[in-house]
């Protein structure tokens, strides 16, 4: 589900006589031309709002402020017990190898029920409930495996389990660096920083994790330490600096960002052609690079860009009612 949905402002919307335009003369104006080509990219249908339509219906509309990324975060690390990971990957081994077992089993049987052998429909029947309960199993260790150790779950095979190994023979320490007083993290930092008793003790980064224990409910992002101080174990909690690669965009207000299956999004207005006096409002994908104070730091449009930063919501449900109602021919009048 998007977010910013505004059912009051979508009814005044509709009340407006909102039109959709779905031609455009070859005589258009270039800002006609852009918003053809930007409804085409989104494969959505463009709203179209009068300046009245617009001002009753209060969108507002704004240009993005032009800003730097900062250079780094300040997380709290916490040192993971590699026990964790050796338990849930084994037990992920463990289930896939009976569902293996479960399916030759099946499949021998049925071989034999088939031939008349020594097997019976019970017996396959059986197998069959003994085949789904392994299967279960086996996407139930994944699904546990993937929530809690995703960077590593996406590894290939013999470099995660070489890895897994490391952390059990404590060669190598794994960490949680976790943002607190944040759910989202837009793009992740290049490197990172402990800091153990006044040294700087590199860590590699390794991707997002999922959210930590009670106390801890915030994104995070899992982190391998190779060289780590002599004392330092699991539940260790120590301060760490994400490093991030120096960035710019355009800084756009929570309010104009609209989320779902593709991902972030904002809303461009152009202007209407024909010679039409009108708005079309296109959605344009964005880049989140990092939360700021008053909004956050995209990448996918320009401070020369009019963005929507009130009434997205009901912009998106508008656009959502025009490509159900399917196209409609123009209004001449």
């Amino acid at each position: 589900m998007r977010r910013g949905l505004a059912g009051s402002a979508l009814a005044a919307l509709l009340a407006c006589g909102v039109m959709t335009t779905h031609a455009q003369d070859t005589n258009d104006r270039p800002q006609a031309e852009d918003t053809s080509k930007a409804a085409a990219e989104s494969g959505s249908a463009v709203p179209t709002l009068t300046p009245q339509q617009r001002d009753r219906a209060d969108i507002a509309v704004a240009h993005p402020r032009a800003a730097n990324g900062a250079q780094h975060w300040s997380a709290l690390g916490q040192v993971l017990d590699a026990s964790a990971i050796v338990a849930d990957f084994g037990q992920l081994d463990a289930a896939a190898a009976s569902e293996r077992a479960a399916d030759a089993e099946l499949q021998r049987l049925q071989g034999l029920y088939r031939a008349d052998a020594a097997s019976s429909l019970k017996m396959v029947q059986s197998a069959q409930a003994e085949q789904v309960r392994a299967r279960t199993q086996h996407e139930v260790a994944l699904a546990a495996c993937v929530a809690r150790w995703a960077p590593i779950a996406r590894l290939p095979e013999e470099q995660r389990h070489q890895m897994i190994q490391h952390a059990a023979s404590g060669q190598h320490l794994l960490v949680r660096a976790s943002l607190l007083g944040r759910q989202s993290i837009g793009q992740l930092p290049e490197s990172a920083m402990l800091q153990v008793d006044g040294m700087q003790v590199p860590a590699r980064v390794l991707g997002i994790t999922a959210q930590g224990s009670a106390d801890l409910q915030s994104a995070g992002i899992l982190l391998l330490v190779s060289a780590a101080p002599a004392g330092l174990g699991p539940g260790a909690r120590i301060p760490v600096t994400l490093m991030m690669a120096a960035r710019s965009g355009v800084v756009v207000p929570d309010a104009a960002l609209i989320y779902g299956t593709h991902g972030a999004r904002v809303f461009k207005q152009l202007m209407g052609g024909s010679g039409k006096e009108t708005w079309h409002y296109v959605e344009v994908p964005i880049d989140l690079l990092e939360r700021q104070a008053d909004g956050w730091l995209v990448r996918g449009v320009s401070s020369a860009d009019l963005i929507v930063v009130r009434g997205a919501g009901a912009l998106w449900s508008l656009e959502a009612a025009n490509l159900a109602a399917g196209p409609q021919e123009d209004d001449d009048d």
